[in-house]
């Protein structure tokens, strides 16, 4: 790694985020109940499915996708993040 890498290892660590804030994140997992979004954060967040089926019942985003969302919730129970595409005022 150069020192312009450890430089960006370091900027990132001292990110924060905060419920109410949006961010850009990208899809990591689909499941029954939740789709799971990496934020950059040190840990992932969840958004419930509910948000992403359309009215065929049919879901409106994969694995990989970019996607706006809300943060809801820092932590969660589990440690992880409640996030919302909903509420986010970008679509």
């Amino acid at each position: 790694m150069t020192a312009e890498d450890f430089k960006t290892l370091y900027e990132d660590s001292l990110k924060t985020i905060e419920e109410g804030q949006i961010l850009r994140g990208t899809v990591l997992e689909i499941t029954p109940d939740h789709v799971t979004v990496d934020v950059g954060y040190k840990s992932e967040g969840q958004i419930p499915m509910q948000e992403f089926l359309k009215r065929n019942r049919k879901i409106d985003v994969k694995v990989g996708d970019q996607i706006e969302v809300l943060i809801e919730k820092k932590n969660s129970e589990e440690g992880l993040l409640i996030l919302s595409k909903e509420k986010s005022p970008i679509k």
